[in-house]
């Protein structure tokens, strides 16, 4: 029996039984042979991955490496399994024969699926490495050697979703609807204020275009040339009317309408030179025509000039409130709204204000802030965008206005849940005269400081966690308000041990602490997958133009204040520091000056020794005395 020298697989070799030690030895002296030829090759001027290639072919050269690293400085035993415990086959012949019907069965069956089912047929822990290693070793992994029927091939249909979803909007007509509000919509614009802008002077009567044509227009702003201003001053010099898309019959505006509606399927992205390639040509298959991407970004800047982002947005939340009807949650039993904010980087420098974008580790750059209102269902029913920082807490009250004027004010008793960004007690003392809410409490408001009252006993809540609920003291930060006392639900991490708090004006003896929870946590799924899910396939994050309004960035003031106030207290600092390090220097000039009187006088000892010890006579008086002199001077020096 082989007796290692390392202490640890003395340890193992005596935990083993005697055939599984003698069994790891065997294994490793052979694997051995193999990695000893390695070093021969790798003493012959081949490098050591070559030479693995070359003894191991076919295998992992990022695997064998340490193992031929561990040869090399320990020999053997570096290549002795140190594993305490080894994982056994654990596939029977009753559980392969099920596999292999299993996949016969359905011969696209990933290897998860077979894991679960042969797991739960056989009431065993089976993990996903020795069922792959089998199925490779059948030669059932996939994609080679899988056997596959022809009933299973799998026939690519391009345009398959896209006529799923166009005949869905058949049946519930949600651009159909769109379409007939955008078109009474129309009918109401109003006729120009006055004088209207030729967009078709400075041409001859063959529609050459002439010098004055190019001609540069008065500009607002000295900076800033005409072509920088924003819709609302352009759309004074405009005939409303005359637009094209004003003028367009109902179909044509559904067709339009419906090729944007189903772009996101035919498109990788929002921008218009993807219709360019040959899925553009699908839209006459879905929608009648097969537009162009000048004719959409046309329509949808008529759209911008006559101002139907507003009744775009109302048409399409009061469709969805009347289809959906009051979304009331399982647990709660009551209508649930979900309300967040997202920010996005705009790359740009006069246009729009600032703030500070969280995906860009909260750098203050020029951007806009979109809120979105989504349904119990996880329907966006409200989304705005505007530009810089506009905190969500005083816009929420507008908010939920425009989703009441859809939905119905007071048809149902309804509860918002907001993100942490909502935190304000002014938001709380709002929200409590007509809704409900649950909003997450920032950590400096529950620290040690906290005055909870009433607390509850902390009870199981899903698998690992607990939550309980109380009252807790908030003060109002404006000057003469009181302070609210709210309830609060918590709920402590199982796996940490952190607690989170939540504020709530939800009545304890209707809602429960689970079923709050519930409610705020549902938000991910039913608002927070949906939007980030819809944000790249249908656009939202992409940006159609802004108001060009020339604006301060007034965050980026605000820092450009501070960093003046900091260089002024740097340059305090480096005046203090220059006159001290003056001081220090005409300091070192002394003590040098008093250094080189003393080496003087040193060296006059010196010669006065040599004079003593040319007089004998008077050597040892004079001698005592210089020398407590010189010693005296060295350490003052």
């Amino acid at each position: 029996m082989y007796e290692p020298v390392d202490p640890r697989l003395k340890a193992l070799a005596a935990a083993l039984s005697p055939e599984r030690w003698e069994a790891r030895v065997l294994a490793a002296r052979e694997s051995a042979v193999l990695f000893e030829e390695v070093g021969r090759l790798r003493d012959t001027g081949m490098s050591v991955s070559a030479a693995i290639r070359v003894v191991f072919p076919g295998e992992s050269v990022e695997s064998r490496r340490p193992q031929f690293r561990r040869f090399d400085e320990e020999g053997v035993e570096g290549l002795i399994s140190r594993k305490f415990v080894q994982r056994e086959h654990v596939i029977t012949p009753e559980m392969g024969g099920f596999i292999v019907g299993l996949l016969m069965a359905n011969p696209v069956l990933h290897c998860a699926a077979v894991v679960e089912a042969v797991n739960r047929r056989f009431e065993v822990t089976v993990g996903h490495t020795t069922v792959q290693e089998y199925l490779r070793a059948c030669g059932l992994s996939a994609p080679v050697g899988r056997p596959r029927s022809a009933s299973t091939d799998v026939i690519p249909l391009d345009m398959a979703g896209a006529e799923l979803l166009k005949a869905v909007e058949l049946e519930l007509g949600a651009v159909k609807r769109l379409t007939t509000d955008m078109s009474a919509a129309f009918e109401l614009l109003p006729p120009p204020a006055g004088e209207v802008w030729d967009d078709r002077s400075g041409r001859d009567e063959l529609g050459r275009f002439q010098a004055d044509y190019n001609a540069a227009e008065p500009r607002t702003w000295p900076e800033l040339g005409e072509k920088f201003e924003s819709v609302e001053m352009k759309r004074q010099r405009k005939d409303l009317r005359a637009t094209r898309a004003a003028n367009s019959a109902d179909e044509v505006l559904y067709r339009k309408n419906l090729a944007m509606t189903l772009l996101p399927l035919l498109a990788s992205s929002m921008r218009w030179d993807a219709l360019a390639s040959w899925r553009g040509e699908a839209l006459g298959e879905l929608c009648g025509y097969a537009y162009q991407p000048a004719t959409l970004d046309k329509y949808l800047r008529d759209l911008k000039y006559t101002g139907m982002a507003e009744i775009c947005r109302e048409s399409f939340a009061e469709f969805w409130c009347s289809v959906e009807g009051p979304v009331t949650h399982p647990d709660a039993g009551i209508v649930v709204v979900y309300i967040d904010k997202v920010t996005n980087p705009v790359w740009t420098r006069n246009f729009t204000r600032s703030l500070p974008i969280g995906r860009m580790g909260g750098r203050v750059m020029p951007g806009t802030g979109t809120d979105v209102l989504n349904s119990g269902y996880g329907t966006p029913l409200v989304y705005r965008t505007v530009s810089g920082q506009e905190p969500l807490g005083p816009a929420i009250r507008g908010f939920l206005g425009d989703y009441e004027a859809a939905a119905g004010k007071g048809t149902a008793r309804r509860m918002v849940v907001i993100d942490r960004e909502a935190h304000s007690v002014e938001v709380f003392k709002d929200l409590d005269k007509d809704w409900l809410f649950v909003i997450p409490l920032r950590s400096n408001v529950v620290g040690d400081k906290a005055r909870f009252e009433d607390l509850t006993q902390w009870l199981p809540y899903r698998e690992t966690d607990e939550s309980c609920s109380g009252w807790l003291t908030l003060n109002d930060s404006r000057e003469g308000e009181p302070p609210l006392r709210t309830r609060v639900v918590g709920r402590r991490r199982g796996r940490t041990g952190k607690v989170a708090w939540y504020a709530t004006n939800a009545p304890a003896a209707d809602y429960g602490a689970p079923v709050l929870l519930d409610v705020y946590f549902d938000r991910w799924p039913l608002q927070e997958n949906v939007f980030r899910d819809a944000v790249g396939g249908a656009g939202l994050a992409t940006h159609h133009g802004f108001g060009k309004k020339k604006v301060a960035n007034v965050a980026v003031l605000d820092e450009l204040d501070k960093l003046d106030v900091q260089i002024g207290r740097g340059e305090d600092n480096l005046e203090q520091a220059t006159a001290g390090l003056d001081a220090a220097r005409d300091d070192l000039s002394a003590h040098k000056t008093a250094e080189r009187q003393v080496a003087a006088r040193i060296r006059a000892l010196l010669n006065e020794f040599d004079q003593q010890l040319a007089t004998p006579g008077t050597l040892r008086d004079g001698l005592r005395e210089n020398v407590g002199t010189l010693r005296a001077l060295e350490q003052w020096q």
